[in-house]
């Protein structure tokens, strides 16, 4: 097998269908669905699937922006473990995600991941220790984190490591572990003894 002369970076796809800003053009999803409303429609896309349509005229526009990136589209499966299997490094700018178990399973496939300070990315993370975070909406501190990550490649792999190491924590039997931990950490004497001192509100 012969080695990459470059990392491979993943990026989850449906950023685009969320109008989130795409790190890696200088235009955003709304400008690109304002050129896909004046765009002239061949008579024979007229019976297609609108959003698959449009996903697929949203992937040849930013292929064009972007002519080194791949855009796969839908991957599910085997495939999309394939994905997380032959990258590097996992960029993730979302904003709009809630937990998102599109990062753990990043951590699980041994990646370094790149992320703001928000959702799981925020709370599975620890800066520099098993991923790089940026605050939430800062892409001058995102853009130039992925540089550092481009630039040292033994880095990453580390933090890849570190990734994979905390994912495996991630199973049922340490959830329910640290949720009991903390229903007895509530129940303790201490805790207890705190809650009576607190003022009733009245109604």
């Amino acid at each position: 097998m012969t080695a990459r002369s470059a990392a491979c970076w993943l990026t989850p796809p449906r950023m685009a269908r969320h109008n989130e800003r795409m790190n890696a053009t200088h235009s955003s999803i709304a400008d690109l669905r304002k050129s896909y409303e004046r765009a002239e429609l061949s008579e024979d896309a007229s019976h297609a699937d609108p959003l698959q349509q449009f996903d697929q005229w949203l992937n040849e526009a930013l292929a064009a922006q972007v002519p080194d990136a791949i855009f796969m589209g839908t991957q599910r499966g085997e495939a999309l473990a394939r994905c997380y299997a032959s990258a590097d490094v996992f960029a993730f700018a979302s904003l709009t995600e809630t937990f998102g178990n599109v990062v753990p399973e990043a951590m699980a496939s041994g990646l370094a991941i790149l992320a703001y300070q928000h959702a799981a990315a925020g709370q599975l993370i620890h800066h520099g220790r098993n991923g790089v975070l940026a605050p939430a909406g800062d892409e001058t501190t995102f853009l130039r984190l992925a540089r550092t990550l481009a630039s040292d490649a033994a880095w990453a792999r580390h933090l890849g490591r570190q990734a994979r190491e905390t994912a495996q924590a991630l199973d049922w039997q340490h959830i329910i572990a640290g949720i009991e931990a903390q229903y007895l950490a509530a129940m303790s004497p201490t805790a207890q003894a705190t809650s009576a001192l607190r003022p009733v509100r009245a109604g």
